[in-house]
C-alpha cells in the first residue's frame, strides 16, 4: 500500500517493490510475481490516470494532465515491446532478469539523480532573483512585458509560470499574485471537456486490438506457424500506427506558428526550445526514432522483468524537456495499457493468482489515488516540480536494492540445491 502511494504519484509503477515482496513474504515464484505485480499496477495506475485526466496543466489549462499526443506515438512501441518481453519471460533464467533489472536500475538512479539534482538548483537560482528587491518603475516595467514564460520550463507551477523569472524584475507582490490566481482551478466538468476524447477512443482502440492479438496468440504455441504469422501482423500493425503519429506531428511542426495545433510537451520534445537547445541542433526525426527505441526497450524489459517500464521511459522524457508533472501521469497512462496487457497476457495463460490479485487491486487502487493527490498539492504548494524527480530517484534506488537482495539471495538458493539455472527452451 506504501508502495502505491508514493510510486504513481511519481509516475511508476511500483514493480520492483512488489515483485520482491511478493517473492520473499508471500513466497510466489518469480513469473507469479511477475503477473501479480503487472495486475497490481495496472490497478493503481487507473486511479492516477483519472487524476490527470481532470486537472488542468501547469501553464496550459486547456489541456489535462495527461498528454495523449504523447501517449499515441509511443504506446504502440511500448506495447511491441511488452509481447517480446512476454515471450522471453518464459525462457530467460531468474538470475539473469535480476542481473540485467539490477545493471538498468543503477543506471537509471544516475541519470534521474543529475536531473533531479539540475532542476532543484534552477528552481531555487530562480526563487532568489523573484525575492531581490527592485525599483518600482522596474517593477512597472516587468508587469508591462510578462509574458508568462520560464526559462527552461523548471518552474511548472501556473502561480510561477504565470511570471516572467528569468527577467529578475517581478516584485513579490506580482509572485503572490500569480500564485494565488493559480489556486483558482477549473471545475471537475470544465477540466472534463478539454479532454480530447476522440485521442483516447484511439488509445483504448489500440489497446484493444493489441491485447486481441496477445489473446489469440496464447492460444498456438510459440513456435507454431499460425503464432509466428500473428505476431508478424502484430509488428506490422505497431509499426504502421507508429508511423503514421510521427508523420502527423512532423507534418504540423512543418507548419507556420499561427496555423500549428501540436501539444506543447511534444513540441519540446522535438525541438527543446525550453531546455535551451540552440535552434537546429536537435533533430526531430532522429529524437522521435530513439524514443521509439527507448519505449520498446521498457516494455520488453516490462514484460521480462515484472516491472512497468516507466523507470526507463520516465526519465528519458525528462532528459527530452518534458514538464515533471506532464512526464509522470502521461507516463502512468502508459503504464496502465503496458501492465494491463501484461496482466491480461498472463490470465490468457493461465499463470495469474486471481484470488490474490482482487485481493491487493482494490487497496493499490485507493492508495493510488490518496497519494497522487497529496503530492499533487504538495507540487502545487511549494511550485517545485523536482520533487517528482527526487521521489522518482527515491523509488528507483529503493527497488534497485530490494531487486538486487531478494533476486540474488533466490539465485543463491537456487545454486545450492542445485536447481536449473539454465534457459528454457523456446517452444516449450
Amino acid at each position: 500500500m506504501q508502495c502505491a502511494l508514493l510510486a504513481n504519484s511519481a509516475g511508476v509503477g511500483g514493480g520492483p517493490f512488489y515483485v520482491p515482496l511478493l517473492n520473499v513474504v508471500v513466497g510466489f515464484s518469480l513469473q507469479e510475481c511477475t503477473g501479480l505485480s503487472h495486475t497490481i499496477v495496472a490497478t493503481s495506475a487507473i486511479a492516477s490516470t483519472l487524476y490527470g485526466l481532470t486537472h488542468p496543466r501547469p501553464g496550459h489549462p486547456d489541456r489535462p494532465l495527461v498528454d495523449l499526443d504523447v501517449a499515441l506515438i509511443f504506446i504502440p512501441a511500448l506495447l511491441f515491446g511488452v509481447s517480446i518481453g512476454v515471450i522471453c519471460n518464459n525462457v530467460v533464467p531468474e538470475w539473469l532478469r535480476v542481473v540485467l533489472l539490477t545493471a538498468l536500475l543503477l543506471f537509471v538512479v544516475y541519470k534521474t539523480a543529475k536531473k533531479g539534482k539540475r532542476q532543484w538548483e534552477e528552481e531555487e537560482k530562480q526563487r532568489k532573483q523573484l525575492a531581490e528587491p527592485i525599483p518600482n518603475h522596474d517593477a512597472a516595467e516587468a508587469d508591462d512585458d510578462d509574458t508568462g514564460s520560464t526559462k527552461g520550463g523548471v518552474l511548472h507551477e501556473e502561480g510561477f509560470s504565470e511570471t516572467k523569472m528569468m527577467t529578475g524584475h517581478n516584485t513579490q507582490h506580482d509572485l503572490e499574485r500569480a500564485h494565488s490566481s493559480s489556486q483558482r482551478e477549473a471545475g471537475l466538468l470544465e477540466v472534463l471537456k478539454v479532454v480530447d476524447w476522440w485521442k483516447m477512443v484511439q488509445l483504448l482502440i489500440l489497446w484493444a486490438v493489441f491485447l486481441a492479438f496477445q489473446m489469440v496468440k496464447s492460444k498456438y504455441g510459440q513456435c507454431s506457424k499460425e503464432y509466428l504469422l500473428l505476431f508478424l501482423a502484430q509488428t506490422v500493425f505497431c509499426i504502421s500506427v507508429t508511423v503514421f503519429f510521427i508523420r502527423a506531428e512532423l507534418a504540423d511542426l512543418g507548419k507556420p506558428a499561427a496555423e500549428q495545433h501540436g501539444d506543447p510537451e511534444m513540441h519540446e520534445i522535438l525541438l527543446g526550445e525550453r531546455s535551451g537547445v540552440p535552434p537546429g541542433e536537435r533533430r526531430p526525426v532522429r529524437v522521435l526514432l530513439s524514443a521509439v527505441g527507448i519505449l520498446a526497450i521498457s516494455g520488453a524489459t516490462a514484460g521480462l522483468l515484472g516491472i512497468g517500464g516507466a523507470l526507463i521511459f520516465n526519465p528519458y522524457l525528462l532528459q527530452l524537456g518534458m514538464d515533471p508533472r506532464v512526464v509522470a501521469s502521461t507516463a502512468v497512462l502508459m503504464i496502465l495499457f503496458s501492465s494491463s496487457t501484461i496482466s491480461l497476457s498472463y490470465l490468457f495463460n493461465g499463470m495469474l493468482n486471481t484470488h490474490y490479485a482482487l485481493v491487493f487491486a482494490p487497496i493499490c487502487f485507493v492508495a493510488s489515488l490518496v497519494g497522487v493527490t497529496v503530492v499533487g498539492r504538495l507540487v502545487k504548494r511549494t511550485g517545485r516540480s523536482s520533487i517528482l524527480i527526487i521521489i522518482l530517484t527515491f523509488l528507483i534506488a529503493t527497488g534497485t536494492v530490494l531487486s538486487a537482495f531478494f533476486g540474488g539471495s533466490k539465485a543463491i538458493d537456487d545454486i545450492r540445491h542445485h536447481r536449473n539455472i539454465g534457459f528454457r527452451p523456446f517452444c516449450q
